[in-house]
């Protein structure tokens, strides 16, 4: 049995987790400030885990955290600053809680007292930037930006440097460098290197996972920026239009949150001595269009999505995860189909408290001059 701390382990993955090895006979220990963003009545939620240990606290509390962690073999670092466009503008909160509460655990860990043996931090496939992609004609692109001329007319697809074909998206493997394009993924990918480094250097057992989009029961359909499946979700309860942006061209990855919380478990299980990184992802492609329109079939809904144009700056064209790695070193799983997933949280999403702020979320945008009309 052991002592897991999970920070941010009252949100949507944190509380899973920690059903998850609460089942299996582990103490369980949370931490979280309760973010009035994800917990609007400043309460935790219904749904954690009774079992738990529950701390209301925050991991930018150096003395409070070390206080906490003195007694846990593992710690699981969620606690964190999420979105790509919200931290275009909150800038130094951002940093302050991804890089600050970071740099709290890990000095702790080098100077404190403590028995932990192994720390797993969350990071997101944000830190890629594009995803990779291969030209017909010139072979496999990484690095690949956006030019903004040819958004202005529409054509959102990167081209080759070298040829000027569209390019095609293909999966994106963990040892492909790193190119962050907000503050949210910049922060993800300082996060990364710390823990990297502080693993070499201490010796330290520890695991990094990538989670690229998580979606399932207990994502907040009140935040508007918790995602694009509960804004789909959302609109087409109240019979609204979802409205997509671009031309609803682009690429994502989505898992399931309790195929999610297995590779997490079978992460903190592993024996490996050294820091790996994990791709969290199912490995399929969907675009976001074809998205919209699996949701509105599960929802018996005939509303077809708008399409936009609007184009979000920062934002990512195509990432999906190579789970390559992820299959040979902690073993073959199959996830669930989006079809399936999209079915048992919108049984969930019956009862959940809910909200369409599209219109708030776009007007947000406008004010923070994030989003081009076009």
């Amino acid at each position: 049995m052991e002592h897991v701390l999970i920070t941010g382990g009252a949100g949507f993955i944190g509380s899973h987790l920690a059903d998850r090895l609460i089942a299996e006979g582990h103490e369980v220990t949370i931490l979280d400030t309760l973010d009035p963003l994800i917990h609007p009545d400043g309460k935790p939620p219904a749904y954690m885990n009774h079992k738990a240990f529950f701390i209301k606290g925050d991991v930018c509390d150096y003395d409070h955290l070390r206080t906490i962690i003195k007694d846990q073999s593992v710690i699981v670092h969620l606690a964190s600053r999420v979105g790509i466009m919200p931290s275009l503008w909150n800038i130094k909160d951002y940093w302050d809680v991804n890089v600050g509460g970071t740099v709290n655990i890990l000095d702790i860990l080098a100077n404190g007292e403590h028995c932990c043996k192994k720390f797993v931090l969350g990071s997101s496939w944000c830190v890629y930037g594009e995803g990779s992609y291969i030209c017909p004609s010139c072979g496999v692109k990484d690095m690949v930006s956006r030019d903004e001329e040819s958004i202005k007319k529409h054509h959102y697809q990167p081209a080759c440097d070298k040829c000027g074909h569209d390019l095609e998206a293909i999966p994106t493997p963990e040892d492909r460098v790193t190119n962050p394009s907000s503050s949210y993924a910049l922060t993800k990918h300082v996060q990364e290197t710390m823990v990297k480094n502080f693993s070499r250097e201490y010796s330290f057992p520890a695991a990094i996972a990538r989670f690229f989009p998580v979606y399932g029961p207990r994502q907040s359909l009140t935040n508007q920026f918790a995602g694009i499946i509960p804004v789909i979700i959302n609109r087409l309860k109240r019979k609204k239009t979802p409205i997509l942006f671009e031309d609803g061209g682009q690429i994502r990855d989505f898992i399931w949150i309790h195929d999610a919380i297995e590779i997490l478990m079978r992460m903190i299980y592993s024996s490996d001595d050294k820091c790996r990184v994990y791709n969290v992802g199912s490995g399929r492609q969907v675009s976001i269009m074809k998205l919209a329109g699996i949701i509105a079939r599960v929802m018996s809904s005939k509303i077809q999505p708008s399409i936009s144009h609007m184009y979000r700056r920062g934002d990512i064209r195509a990432c999906y995860a190579d789970t390559s790695r992820l299959q040979h070193d902690l073993g073959i799983f199959l996830p669930v189909s989006l079809e399936l997933g999209i079915d048992e949280m919108l049984e969930w999403a019956q009862t959940a408290e809910s909200c369409d702020s599209f219109e708030k979320m776009i007007d947000v945008y406008k004010n923070k001059k994030i989003i081009d009309l076009n």
